[in-house]
């Protein structure tokens, strides 16, 4: 839908396409993407005349000029499902085959307000939720549990703020304490640990760390997803290690992605290097590349895709090339939600970006346009049917 407002904008849409454009409009839960897309045109647009002041008078303008051509067309307009547009619309934003998304990003303000909508056929993205377990395992949920400090380790003191957890080590800890920090399905969180490193887990994954870092190495064990910036420290090494796998590091930035049903570990470097080491395969990564670690044990290097590999953390659904399983592999992960299959889904394979604040039933609006595919949430179900 991006694609086609900015011809809009530009008056080159056909009669199809706005029409198209209309229609979609037309309906009152979509009337918020509306909003955030004339807003993200703005941002977007260098030849804006007008200061950042200024886009709030002229987005309301935007979407004025274009309620009132919807309440126009709205006499001549017939159920959405009989309709030839639909199909020419989808052609306009098919490129060979494969489906873009419009990106869409939201702040926190518009968040507030997707979530306030969901109902009872409908998911909330996830958010900041996590469980802390301590050394003596007792545990801590983070999501409900008061900001400021939590708890004392030895000399280490462990506070938290708004979807962050801080470790503050002072003096010698002694005993070497390991916690682990658990995000469920629908959950994320950031770490600060006690050298100052930090981390980001994505969803359903899990980091298990000491308290204070002791020896002549930082070690870590990571199960699922995280993005990495560690502090330097030529004496003291960092590693994580992940399903017998090991990635090393002095400092740099990284993102490791290993969950088990996953067909392949990724490793992805941003800045600074690292080796990656299974038993006798090693594998040294230069900034912009990416390790794959196969079912066989080889490490294969290839040139990364930072812009999809760090997707998550910037909140974005980023899929390329992807099959309808691959897809909703990551909604599940995301939404918490369980995925059935009913008949011979598609095999087409879909291309675009998408926000991750958005509700599921936007994200799956948004696949159902090309036309072969179709979804039903029933409670924390989805049914995906051709």
């Amino acid at each position: 839908m991006l694609y086609l407002f900015k011809k809009y904008l530009n008056n080159q849409c056909t009669p199809a396409e706005v029409e198209a454009l209309l229609e979609y409009f037309n309906v009152q839960e979509n009337e918020l993407l509306l909003r955030d897309i004339i807003m993200q045109n703005l941002e977007m647009d260098d030849t804006w005349p007008g200061s950042k002041a200024t886009w709030g008078n002229a987005a309301d303008e935007t979407y004025a000029g274009i309620k009132k051509q919807i309440a126009a067309e709205k006499n001549k307009m017939i159920p959405i499902f009989k309709r030839t547009w639909f199909k020419i619309a989808a052609a306009a934003i098919l490129l060979f085959g494969i489906f873009t998304f419009y990106k869409l990003g939201l702040g926190k303000n518009n968040l507030k307000q997707q979530v306030a909508k969901t109902n009872s056929a409908d998911m909330a993205p996830g958010g900041n939720k996590a469980v802390l377990t301590l050394a003596d395992g007792s545990k801590i949920v983070l999501d409900s549990a008061a900001n400021g400090n939590l708890t004392n380790q030895g000399n280490t003191t462990i506070i938290k703020l708004d979807g962050k957890l801080a470790y503050t080590a002072s003096g010698n800890n002694g005993e070497v304490l390991y916690n682990t920090i658990s995000t469920p399905k629908g959950g994320m969180y950031q770490i600060v640990l006690s050298d100052g490193s930090k981390v980001w887990l994505n969803a359903a994954s899990s980091l298990r760390f000491p308290t204070a870092f002791t020896g002549k190495q930082r070690n870590v064990e990571l199960s699922g997803e995280a993005y990495f910036e560690i502090e330097k420290n030529a004496a003291m090494p960092f590693n994580v290690t992940v399903s017998e796998m090991n990635v090393q590091v002095l400092g740099t930035h990284f993102n490791v992605m290993a969950y088990n049903e996953e067909s392949e570990i990724k490793t992805t470097l941003l800045e600074g290097a690292v080796k990656v080491t299974k038993g006798s395969a090693v594998g040294l990564l230069k900034p912009g590349k990416q390790a794959s670690l196969d079912n066989n044990g080889a490490i294969i290097i290839t040139d990364a895709e930072i812009e999809k590999d760090l997707a998550w953390k910037n909140g974005m659904f980023f899929f390329e090339n992807n099959d309808i399983k691959t897809i909703m592999q990551q909604l599940n992960r995301w939404y918490d939600a369980d995925i059935s299959y009913q008949g011979n889904v598609t095999s087409r394979r879909f291309t675009g970006q998408i926000s991750r604040y958005i509700n599921l039933s936007g994200v799956l609006k948004m696949l159902e346009l090309t036309g072969d595919i179709h979804f039903k949430i029933e409670g924390k179900k989805i049914l995906v049917m051709p």
